[in-house]
């Protein structure tokens, strides 16, 4: 199901991305500008007849996701899709514009309300790896301040070593579909 929606994006998605990096790169541009300007880039390319949007980690930084998926639902033509990916659960990231996180209860409630119907919801890293993958988010976050040979040290070593714990746990222990880190929806506009 995921290669035949992920065949069929437009090639405007690599203008924009590239455009993205570029304003922030070298202008300092604020993601939520960037957001601003991606949709309009989306919607002059596409011409309001695009098959399939991609929305990969946007939604928690957009601080109105009505209007910003009623854009989405603008540009789309009727039956096309969207496949958005959103963080559950993550540290705060983009400060300060990293705005929410959606139950899946919430993104379903959201996503229907805009006109949009889900054709299949994935939880990603709904396993014991999760509680590693955050220890490991959190030992980034105190390495900022750390000279490049301590961070490589670190990570080679102490990170490492996480890493192939949650790799272990994810074998030994079952899952658990309530705390997962992202959720994978592939929506479709219904009118």
């Amino acid at each position: 199901m995921w290669d035949v929606a992920a065949s069929r994006i437009k090639p405007c998605l690599s203008l924009t991305l590239t455009l993205g990096w570029i304003l922030i790169a070298r202008h300092r541009v604020s993601v939520e500008l960037l957001t601003i300007i991606t949709m309009e880039i989306h919607s002059r390319l596409l011409m309001q007849h695009s098959t399939l949007c991609f929305a990969n980690q946007v939604l928690e930084h957009v601080f109105n996701p009505d209007e910003f998926l009623g854009e989405i639902v603008r540009v789309l033509k009727p039956g096309g899709k969207l496949l958005l990916t959103v963080p559950f659960v993550w540290d705060e990231h983009e400060q300060p514009y990293d705005y929410a996180r959606y139950s899946s209860f919430g993104l379903r409630a959201l996503l229907e309300k805009q006109g949009f119907k889900i054709v299949h919801h994935k939880k990603i890293g709904a396993d014991a790896s999760i509680l590693f993958q955050l220890a490991n988010a959190y030992l980034f976050k105190i390495t900022q301040g750390w000279s490049r040979p301590s961070k490589l040290m670190f990570t080679a070593s102490a990170m490492a070593f996480v890493t192939v714990m949650g790799l272990l746990a994810r074998r030994m222990l079952p899952d658990n579909p309530d705390l997962f880190l992202d959720h994978i929806v592939l929506a479709e506009k219904t009118s």
